[in-house]
């Protein structure tokens, strides 16, 4: 018997080298991929954070990679391979840990949790985290 209570806050995130992507689980327990946009089917996120150079703002996912089209700054691919391999980052006048990179990147993502799905509370978080093996 599954546990209601866990089902209705749990979050999956798939974290791979070139997107990351969210599941939560439907009235029958069943995992389903969550879409960034309500009534959409946009589920894949890219694994990538861009930090601006003028003002220091991070942004992660499609929006870091149209920030980059748009704005002077440097775009981190690959957050996962990224974070283990490097420990210490340097960005113009800041430095911050590999732990910093990947926490921002989560807590994007589960700010999409909390605005399009219909969950009571995120209690629960299970994360799964593949390299990629392509090269950049």
């Amino acid at each position: 018997m599954i546990n209601e209570q866990l089902v209705e806050t749990t979050v999956g995130i798939d974290f791979s080298g070139d997107y990351a992507q969210i599941s939560i689980f439907d009235e029958e327990a069943n995992p389903i991929s969550m879409s960034l946009i309500k009534n959409e089917q946009k589920f894949l996120i890219p694994s990538v954070i861009f930090i601006e150079e003028t003002d220091g703002i991070w942004d992660m996912g499609d929006e870091a990679l149209a920030r980059n089209q748009a704005y002077e700054g440097v775009l981190i691919r690959n957050i996962p391979k990224t974070a283990k391999e490097k420990i210490r980052f340097e960005v113009y006048d800041d430095v911050f840990d590999n732990i910093r990179l990947v926490s921002f990147y989560m807590k994007k993502l589960l700010e999409f949790v909390k605005i399009n799905a219909d969950l009571k509370s995120i209690d629960n978080i299970v994360v799964s985290i593949a390299g990629s093996e392509r090269e950049e």
